[in-house]
């Protein structure tokens, strides 16, 4: 049995709890950003690019949603930020292999 994690309960103080949220904020952001890309590609440049030859690109970057748009993404630390990337491109290297389905947006868990 291999061992795949360890959980413990943490306790962080408020100003953690908001720089948590900060983060989990951000990651979702670049996990959705990768998916509204992978639906654009699907839906708008699928003839495009079939008439061109070129393959609908996926990938694990992320730097390309860093600009002056999102000044907030520069204070989340790049780890975070790459990992919801890669992420995302585990979960289509699933949805090719056919063991899941196509990555979808995540809601936040604090919306009504």
């Amino acid at each position: 049995m291999a061992l795949t994690g360890i959980k413990f309960r943490a306790y962080p103080t408020r100003e953690q709890k908001r720089r948590l949220s900060q983060w989990m904020g951000c990651a979702r952001f670049i996990y959705n950003a990768k998916c509204d890309d992978d639906k654009y590609y699907r839906t708008f440049l699928a003839h495009s690019l079939g008439l061109t030859g070129e393959q609908v690109p996926v990938d694990q970057s992320y730097s390309q949603y860093k600009s002056e748009i999102t000044p907030w993404l520069k204070d989340c630390p790049s780890p975070i930020l790459r990992n919801s990337a890669v992420i995302w491109y585990q979960a289509y290297q699933k949805y090719f292999q056919g063991l899941a389905g196509r990555p979808k947006r995540k809601k936040s868990a604090n919306t009504s």
